[in-house]
């Protein structure tokens, strides 16, 4: 089984792979997006890839079928086009605070300038 794990939820039930105590004994808890990629011949290994709400989406590995070369997945590309597609521009008002879990201060200060820079609020 080859699995590749996005969790873009902010919110909810641990839904990850790897435990939650080895992935933040790996790379720590500072990030709010994490990407786990675990191998069919290495099911006991996961590529992490923690991100903040200030960092860009990462091109990610993604396994084929064992033995074969991996492919190649531009994760803020994909989620650009389903940004677009999906009319979220009309639909979301980033007048608002983000919903919860809260963002920190320092956190709310560079979406707040951010949303600006965009003309988003």
């Amino acid at each position: 089984m080859h699995l590749v794990e996005i969790d873009l939820l902010r919110a909810g039930a641990y839904t990850l792979a790897p435990p939650y105590h080895v992935l933040v004994g790996e790379v720590g808890a500072q990030w709010h997006y994490m990407i786990s990629i675990r191998r069919a011949d290495e099911p006991e290994n996961f590529l992490l890839y923690p991100r903040t709400i200030r960092e860009r989406l990462p091109r990610i590995p993604v396994p084929l079928a064992i033995g074969d070369r991996e492919a190649c997945l531009d994760l803020q590309a994909v989620l650009d086009q389903c940004y677009e597609d999906g009319a979220y521009e009309d639909i979301v008002d980033y007048r608002r605070d983000p919903p919860p879990p809260p963002l920190s201060a320092d956190d709310l200060e560079w979406l707040d300038l951010r949303l600006r820079q965009l003309g988003k609020r």
